[in-house]
């Protein structure tokens, strides 16, 4: 595999992010792989979301702060993450299906938080066929009330079509 220095990575990058240039167009122009600019560029994308959504560390000169990123060795070493941050990369398991392996290597996150976090902020809903929750009866009361007057309208609909058919 070719080695290529940063300074080119970020230049290729730059052009890619701003649309200045397309990758198959570096990719004729350097020779560089596309596949290999794909990934720089996702890579470079991953590290602006992350930085992003980074909470920086409390500081305080008293008292210690316990830390409040999720599986911190040490609280000097702690970055934490926000907590919208969180809850999007609970959507990208729960909603999106996605493992927790390919958003841990898309977000850069260790795998052991990901799971941390969907089993923090992922609570299904507990549900109980036996007791019917407030909204599910008024919806239940609605729909019996919407059958009714179908009914009403069902039986009309069937009288005026008898009066029509007599009359020709």
């Amino acid at each position: 595999m070719k080695k290529y220095d940063e300074k080119l990575k970020n230049e290729v990058v730059q052009k890619v992010i701003q649309k200045v240039e397309s990758v198959k167009a570096l990719n004729k122009r350097l020779g560089i792989p596309e596949s290999t600019i794909h990934t720089w560029v996702s890579n470079a994308e991953n590290k602006i979301l992350l930085e992003k959504n980074k909470v920086p560390k409390a500081k305080t000169k008293t008292k210690k702060i316990p830390c409040i990123a999720v599986g911190a060795k040490k609280s000097n070493e702690c970055v934490g993450y926000s907590h919208d941050f969180k809850l999007k990369v609970v959507n990208m398991a729960k909603v999106e299906k996605k493992s927790i392996k390919e958003i841990a290597e898309k977000t850069g996150v260790s795998p052991a938080s990901v799971s941390n976090w969907i089993a923090a902020f992922w609570k299904p809903a507990q549900f109980n066929p036996t007791q019917p929750t407030p909204q599910a009866q008024a919806l239940l009361q609605e729909i019996g009330s919407l059958q009714k007057e179908r009914d009403y309208y069902k039986q009309q609909m069937e009288y005026f079509m008898r009066l029509a058919f007599r009359k020709s």
